[in-house]
């Protein structure tokens, strides 16, 4: 059997449905190594976040339920617009998976070299505005869009 070492860095992995394991993430033949996401709000028929429970290693993530690693949360991360449920009843495209000002996944992610991590978050914000690095796919953006200390990118 051929096994797998993905990074799966500064992803948000929200809301999603499965009747089968894993709601979140179901990894087979794969040993990840998972830093910087969030694993909120999925739905399987057993355990909801992530299946199995022993990933090679997550660390620097929010995830639903607490999961044993480095620096690892259990904390509503505060969206400013998500859907209300999970599965394909709900558009997650509408949603906004930005983060509020109050949540508690803002400048705690582990500062990963720039090889594996885009400068940009998906709606084009720099990822180093603050004190750290934001967990999840989108950085609260402290400083306004194509700037940076002031300067035009």
């Amino acid at each position: 059997m051929r096994y797998y070492y993905p990074y799966l860095l500064g992803n948000t992995i929200v809301n999603n449905f499965s009747n089968s394991y894993g709601g979140g993430i179901y990894s087979i033949s794969a040993y990840p190594t998972i830093k910087n996401c969030i694993i909120w709000g999925n739905d399987g028929s057993a355990y909801d976040q992530i299946y199995p429970t022993t990933l090679s290693y997550i660390g620097y993530s929010d995830i639903q339920g607490g999961y044993t690693g480095t620096a690892n949360l259990n904390s509503d991360p505060l969206f400013v617009s998500p859907t209300t449920g999970a599965g394909t009843s709900y558009n997650g495209l509408a949603a906004n998976w930005g983060l509020q000002a109050a949540s508690p996944c803002i400048d705690i992610g582990y500062e990963l070299e720039n090889y594996y991590y885009s400068a940009r978050d998906l709606a084009g914000n720099y990822r180093f505005d603050g004190d750290g690095v934001d967990l999840g796919g989108y950085e609260y953006n402290r400083i306004k869009k194509g700037t940076w200390n002031g300067l035009q990118s």
